[in-house]
């Protein structure tokens, strides 16, 4: 399969990152739809000329879609295109959940589409973020052998390194993902509130928490993490633990709980490793 007409429905934050990737690789993106209609008057200048206004619309124009939409809304849209048409001789359809496989598309496949899986393995916190964003991202490819290859070769055009993954890693790999990307987000958030709700913010810059978090992350992602741990946790200071759980008492409980858990974990993967 050629680098022939792409499509994109669903421009959120995924949608319109890979949208502006394409564009930038000169890759033929010729339209774009959501199910929306008020994304419109938010698109950028240049996608102007590719707004199709509709699923419809954008089959008309394009012949790979990508399906960049909630996965619960998948099994609704894979449905109405089943009952769209009796073929899908020459068309291609690729989704980027990374949770869900390829087989979400068994009836279009049965209807001779190309199916396809294409999940970035990066975070997407916004719609203004361009192709530099996906540069060096890892991206989990399945599908049908053809497309697949097609998909291979899309991702190295964007400078991404795909890989290929089995339907029944999935759900683990997205977890894994999860745990690392939103769980300390939330975490980032409780640390936020507790800094905004206090003296501390007029006298200490949000800012200055910046070089922490960036080695943090370094350490995250190094070979057993639970050895870079340091701080109280690691040290097990109960007397700086205990002015931690004073300030928690006139917070939400469930951060307190969620300090607690987080401290006993802690405690049982440091016993683990050094046992």
């Amino acid at each position: 399969m050629k680098y022939e007409t792409i499509g994109i429905y669903g421009l959120g934050k995924v949608g319109m990152t890979l949208a502006r990737a394409f564009m930038t690789y000169q890759l033929p993106l010729m339209g774009v739809a959501s199910y929306n209609p008020r994304t419109q008057k938010d698109l950028p200048t240049p996608l102007w000329s590719l707004w199709c206004g509709s699923l419809e619309g954008l089959l008309e124009r394009c012949r790979i879609v990508f399906l960049t939409i909630r996965d619960s809304a998948l099994p609704d849209v894979v449905h109405i295109l089943s009952n769209f048409r009796t073929t899908w001789e020459g068309y291609a359809f690729v989704h980027c959940s990374g949770a869900i496989g390829a087989d979400i598309f068994v009836p279009l496949q049965k209807q001779g589409a190309e199916v396809g899986q294409f999940h970035i393995l990066n975070t997407f916190p916004d719609r203004m973020q361009g192709a530099d964003h996906l540069i060096g991202s890892y991206v989990a490819i399945h599908g049908t052998p053809h497309f697949r290859a097609y998909l291979e070769q899309l991702a190295n055009r964007l400078n991404m390194q795909p890989f290929h993954l089995p339907n029944e890693l999935l759900s683990l790999y997205h977890l894994i993902a999860v745990f690392l990307s939103n769980a300390p987000i939330v975490l980032s958030q409780i640390a936020y509130e507790l800094y905004i709700h206090s003296p501390l913010s007029s006298l200490v810059p949000w800012e200055a928490y910046a070089p922490l978090v960036k080695a943090t992350a370094q350490n995250m992602v190094s070979p057993h993490p639970i050895e870079k741990l340091t701080g109280p946790w690691q040290r097990r200071d109960e007397l700086t633990i205990q002015k931690h759980r004073e300030i928690l008492e006139n917070t939400p409980s469930d951060w307190k709980r969620l300090y607690e858990l987080l401290h006993k974990l802690a405690q049982e993967f440091l016993d683990v490793k050094k046992d």
